[in-house]
C-alpha cells in the first residue's frame, strides 16, 4: 500500500491547529528517522529520571508509578534551550490568493504551532509573542504541556489586527532575551528592510539568534492575475487599479530587490532569513530551527 503523504491542501483541510501542528511535526520527525512514528503526536519529555543527589521531595510519584523508574518533573530552568516565537498578527497576513489552499495567517499560525510542538518535543522551553497594534499577548518560554495548550488556544482565537511597528516591538523584546535564546519571527515583512537593522543588532547584542521567516502567497511573488485588478491596502484605505501584463516585469524586479535586501539585513546582523510560500509545506522551517538549536547548545 502506498504511504499517504501530507501536502498543503491536506494540511489546510484539518480544522484544529494542534492537529495541523502534530501532522507537520510527525512528518518531519518521520523523515529524520526514516521510519513512521505511531500516533498523531510525538511524545513529550516533561519528566526525567531520578539522579543521585536529587531531593526525594521532587519525585513525581504519579509519573513514577507509570514507569519502572523514579521520575522528576523537568523544571523550566532545566530545559535545554529557550525559544521565543514572535508572530505578526497584522491585517496584511489575512490574504489568500485564488489558487491558495490557505491564507498567510493560517499558514503563519500553523507554522508557529508546529515550532512550539517540535521544540517541546526536544525538551526545550517554547514561548509565544503575538504582536499587534491593539494588544500584545506574551507567553514566556516553558516546556510544559499546559503552557503549550494555552499558546495553541491563543493562536486559535487571535484575529488579525491593524498594522504596527514590528521593528520597534522587536527592539524592546530583545532586551528580554537571555544569552543563547533563539527567536523566530514570522511575518510577511511588509516594511522597509533597513527598519529592522537596529532591532536585529539588539538581538545580536543580547547574544541571541533571530530567524526571520517570511510568509508570502504565490500571487504576491509572481503577480499571477489577468486583466485589470483593483489592489487595496489591507492595513489602510489606499486603492489602485493596475494592469498586470504591463506591470509584471517591474513588479517581479521590485519584489526580488525587497527579498534580497531583507535577507542581506538579516545576514549582516548575524541572523538568518528564509522565505516560505503558502503553497508549500513549511518543513524547511522546522529543519532550520533544529540546526540553529544544535549550534546554540554547543
Amino acid at each position: 500500500m502506498e504511504e499517504h503523504k501530507l501536502d498543503i491542501a491536506g494540511l489546510a483541510g484539518l480544522d484544529r491547529i494542534e492537529i495541523r501542528a502534530g501532522m507537520l511535526v510527525e512528518g518531519f520527525l518521520a523523515g529524520i528517522h526514516r521510519s513512521p512514528r505511531k500516533g498523531n503526536c510525538p511524545e513529550f519529555r516533561e519528566f526525567r529520571d531520578y539522579r543521585a543527589g536529587d531531593s526525594i521531595r521532587d519525585i513525581d510519584w504519579r509519573a513514577s508509578g507509570r514507569s519502572d523508574r523514579l521520575q522528576l518533573r523537568i523544571r523550566d530552568d532545566e530545559t535545554d534551550l529557550k525559544c521565543r516565537i514572535v508572530l505578526d498578527v497584522s491585517r496584511s497576513l489575512d490574504y489568500k490568493g485564488k489558487k491558495a489552499a490557505m491564507s498567510k495567517w493560517e499558514y503563519a499560525r500553523t507554522l508557529a504551532a508546529a515550532l512550539i510542538l517540535l521544540l517541546q518535543h526536544q525538551g526545550d522551553a517554547a514561548g509565544l509573542t503575538l504582536l499587534g497594534r491593539r494588544a500584545e499577548q506574551e507567553f514566556p518560554p516553558s516546556p510544559r504541556e499546559s503552557h503549550r495548550l494555552r499558546m495553541f488556544r491563543a493562536l486559535d482565537r487571535t484575529p488579525v489586527a491593524d498594522a504596527f511597528h514590528l521593528a520597534a516591538c522587536l527592539t524592546r523584546l530583545a532586551g528580554e532575551f537571555g544569552k543563547g535564546t533563539l527567536t523566530v519571527v514570522i511575518s510577511d515583512f511588509y516594511m522597509a528592510p533597513e527598519s529592522l537593522r537596529d532591532a536585529l543588532d539588539a538581538v545580536a547584542a543580547a547574544r541571541s539568534k533571530a530567524l526571520l521567516f517570511q510568509v508570502l502567497d504565490d500571487s504576491e511573488l509572481e503577480l499571477e492575475w489577468d486583466g485589470p485588478v483593483l489592489l487595496t491596502d489591507p492595513e489602510g484605505e489606499a486603492r489602485l487599479i493596475v494592469h498586470p501584463d504591463e506591470r509584471r516585469k517591474g513588479f517581479r524586479q521590485a519584489v526580488e530587490r525587497h527579498l534580497a535586501r531583507l535577507k542581506a539585513v538579516a545576514l549582516e546582523t548575524g541572523n538568518e532569513y528564509a522565505l516560505f510560500r503558502t503553497s508549500e509545506l513549511p518543513v524547511e522551517a522546522l529543519q532550520r530551527v533544529m540546526i540553529r538549536r544544535k549550534e546554540l547548545m554547543r
